[in-house]
């Protein structure tokens, strides 16, 4: 009986599977990579925004979704219409500049596995915006860490 209920409930769940061909083409990354390495640029180099690095060459900049595709296709995401989905691959809001290193640290994580080492503030600001603008769904450990960073932060 027990094995009949656990297997009823692991079919209940339904996991959202990620494409990020759904969220972004490779064309279209290429023209939103180019816009924010504009952006971005001071005095012909790029600082991280999560790790403060300096980096000098265009190529070794990585362009990093502040929430990333997948996580908001895990938070939500996953309903949204592809024009949605597009607005939030391409929402300068969510892209910064950032160094290799801290873009694959970074990965795919909400809140409550990576946090930068540089801006906090920002970054939970950031993280609040956006997750409110597109309807993002930060629930246990992100939600709590994102209420008690934005306490924590100054008031703008």
């Amino acid at each position: 009986m027990k094995l009949l209920a656990l297997a009823l409930a692991a079919s209940l769940i339904t996991t959202s599977s990620y494409n990020r061909s759904d969220w972004i083409s490779a064309s279209q990354w290429k023209k939103t990579r180019e816009k924010i390495l504009a952006r971005d640029q001071i005095d012909g180099h790029w600082v991280c925004k999560y790790s403060g690095a300096v980096i000098d060459t265009r190529t070794k900049v990585d362009i990093d979704h502040v929430i990333p595709l997948k996580y908001a296709n895990e938070h939500g995401g996953d309903q949204f219409s592809p024009d949605k989905k597009h607005k939030f691959a391409n929402d300068d809001s969510n892209l910064v500049s950032s160094s290799a290193h801290e873009n694959r640290s970074k990965g795919d994580d909400g809140l409550s596995q990576y946090l930068p080492s540089k801006n906090t503030c920002w970054y939970y600001r950031h993280w609040d915006y956006m997750s409110r603008k597109y309807g993002i769904k930060l629930k246990g450990a992100d939600a709590s860490i994102l209420a008690k960073g934005l306490d924590s932060c100054p008031a703008k």
